[in-house]
C-alpha cells in the first residue's frame, strides 16, 4: 500500500451483501466510498436507486472510526465512453455519494 493510502471495510448496509469482506483502499473515505457504492450497487437486483451504508477504517493503528453514506444511483441521458489503455468503457450510470450523521 502506497504512502497515504488508508483501507475500509463496509461494516452495515440497507442491502444484504454476499461478501462483506471486501477492502476498499483510497486516500480519503470519500473515495473509497465511491468505490463501495459502484460495489453495492453492482450487487442490487431490481431497481433500487438510493442505498445507505457505514464504512469502517480498517488501516492499521487507526482507531476504526466509522462514516455512513448515502449513494444515489442516476442513469446517464447519455453513456459516456471512455478509453482506458486501448480498451473503450462505457458507463450508462453516474454514482453520487454524500456523507450523513452517523
Amino acid at each position: 500500500m502506497e504512502s497515504g493510502q488508508r483501507s475500509f471495510t463496509i461494516e452495515q448496509s440497507e442491502i444484504k451483501l454476499g461478501d462483506t469482506s471486501s477492502r476498499y483502499i483510497a486516500r480519503t473515505p470519500l473515495a473509497a466510498a465511491s468505490k463501495a457504492a459502484r460495489r453495492i450497487f453492482a450487487n442490487i437486483t431490481g431497481n433500487k436507486k438510493e442505498v445507505r451504508f457505514t464504512l469502517r477504517e480498517t488501516t492499521q493503528d487507526s482507531k476504526g472510526k466509522m462514516y455512513k453514506y448515502i449513494a444515489l444511483k442516476q442513469k446517464l441521458d447519455k453513456p459516456k465512453v471512455v478509453n482506458l489503455n486501448g480498451t473503450e468503457v462505457t458507463y450508462n450510470h453516474s454514482y453520487k455519494v454524500k456523507s450523513c450523521k452517523i
